[in-house]
């Protein structure tokens, strides 16, 4: 194949392969059609929303307590920062930490066991048979009654 004919030059005759910087081997470059990356770049995995809130809520952060640096869970370092703005007398926070009281659980030392009063159960429960047997005493037997 003849380079092109330039009219001052005549035709140019093509030049030999120097390998070198960004001129690979001919046998390694990329064959027509092949791309360099045949699996092409990996797809970006979907966020979980529920887990990057947990991730962001239980992340560790550093906070001076005490004059002194502590690691805590970003949720706790929130409540307590949420904490001192309700007893600096912030109402919105007030009402905050009230709602989040509200909406947990009694811990279970706090719960009172209930009070039972046995000989008064067993007194109910004597009354109820007693009216059971009545019940069944006084019932007529089916097909004499009138």
């Amino acid at each position: 194949m003849m380079g092109k004919f330039y009219r001052h030059q005549g035709p140019r005759l093509p030049e030999p392969y120097v390998v070198g910087y960004a001129r690979p081997p001919k046998h390694c470059q990329f064959q027509p059609g092949q791309s360099g990356n045949p699996k092409g770049r990996p797809k970006k995995k979907p966020v979980n929303l529920m887990s990057a809130i947990d991730k962001a809520l239980y992340e560790p952060v550093k906070v001076k307590k005490n004059g002194k640096t502590v690691s805590m869970p970003a949720i706790e370092a929130m409540l307590e920062l949420l904490r001192n703005e309700a007893l600096g007398g912030d109402m919105r926070a007030m009402r905050l930490m009230r709602d989040f009281a509200a909406m947990r659980p009694a811990p279970q030392d706090q719960l009172e066991p209930p009070i039972v009063n046995k000989s008064a159960i067993r007194a109910r429960l004597d009354a109820i048979l007693a009216r059971s047997k009545d019940k069944e005493l006084t019932k007529e037997p089916p097909g004499e009654g009138g």
